[in-house]
């Protein structure tokens, strides 16, 4: 196991995993602590024996200090770890605003060493501050064939709104930020993404109906190549 440690409450916990080209593993999540922040993000590498990789961080640990770094944020949560062509991690959440709102979409990106990446747009770290999403959950991340990011979540925190996805270039730099409607159901989420060979985006999840059956459902949209994005009518 790979505990952080950082409060007297220990409760670390990872919510995504990524394989790299040489076998060690990257697993991202949160760190509680007791510093005010509540959770920090954490990131922990692994080598292909399981034990934390000394190379990674601190001793195969990364906890990101939002407040050290001059950001009034707090609740750091990673709910997405990318690996591009480059060995370099994208790492995708949300976190809240110390002076309270919504919980707004962040990433970063870190370097092989753990190191976050200065070059990744504002300091290699960006967030719903920067972007134009209503993002308030994510629930996942991909690379589309163009080495575009790809942040997948819900408009609204308590999922009762349309699914959302934020698009940003290699550099960070946002280019696209797009809804997909959801009717018919009073909750959802969308789970997963992939992309096809010839581009097109593939999002699922399910949404689930209210009063009174509360019947839930896979969901599965498929969107045409290209900014913007749009449903295919094929599909």
């Amino acid at each position: 196991f790979v505990p952080f440690d950082l409060g007297a409450d220990d409760t670390d916990q990872a919510f995504a995993c990524a394989a790299q080209a040489d076998g060690r593993i990257v697993l991202a999540g949160r760190a509680s602590d007791d510093d005010g922040e509540f959770n920090k993000i954490a990131v922990a590498r692994v080598g292909i024996d399981g034990l934390p990789d000394p190379s990674f961080g601190v001793a195969g640990r990364v906890a990101i200090d939002l407040t050290a770094l001059g950001f009034a944020l707090d609740s750091g949560n990673a709910r997405a770890v990318v690996i591009d062509s480059l060995g370099r991690l994208l790492v995708v959440g949300t976190v809240h605003p110390a002076a309270g709102g919504e919980n707004r979409v962040f990433v970063t990106r870190l370097l092989a060493n753990g190191a976050i990446d200065q070059t990744f747009l504002y300091n290699g770290i960006s967030g719903g501050w920067y972007f134009s999403t209503d993002l308030q959950s994510v629930s996942t991340a991909a690379l589309d064939l163009a080495g575009n990011l790809w942040i997948v979540g819900t408009e609204l925190g308590d999922l009762t709104g349309d699914w959302a996805f934020l698009r940003l270039d290699p550099n960070g730099l946002e280019f696209a930020s797009e809804t997909i409607p959801i009717a018919g159901f009073t909750w959802s989420m969308p789970t997963a993404i992939l992309f096809q060979p010839d581009s097109k985006a593939v999002i699922g999840g399910w949404g689930q109906q209210g009063s009174p059956t509360f019947h839930s459902s896979f969901l599965v949209h498929r969107l045409l190549a290209g900014a913007p994005s749009a449903p295919d009518p094929s599909f």
